[in-house]
């Protein structure tokens, strides 16, 4: 998975995603998996690029998730912190918006 393209791992989340696949969500939103090297999944500013693919809220999780990637890269782990806290209250946020829905 190190090599594929931003379109390509966009791809991926948005079909994991659509699957509620939320294990394989989070391999792809975490830092334990081999994508984080991939200077392909490194900008320092994607929200065009992932806007482009993704809708809310799933976009502003991906974008910082990026973002993260490229400050982990660069050695600026506090940015890589602060990225990933977006990341997680973002999914908190989407977590809040879908209380009233029926889980089962």
């Amino acid at each position: 998975m190190s090599g594929m393209s931003m379109n390509t791992y966009l791809s991926k989340v948005s079909k994991t995603y659509d699957n509620y696949d939320g294990e394989g969500l989070a391999i792809l939103l975490s830092f334990d998996d081999s994508h984080i090297a991939n200077s392909r999944l490194q900008v320092q500013d994607p929200e065009s690029q992932v806007e482009r693919v993704l809708d809310q809220p799933l976009d502003e999780m991906v974008a910082a998730h990026i973002r993260a990637c490229w400050a982990w890269a660069n050695a600026d782990f506090v940015e890589a912190f602060k990225c990933q806290e977006i990341v997680v209250s973002s999914f908190a946020r989407l977590l809040s918006s879908c209380k009233d829905d029926n889980w089962l």
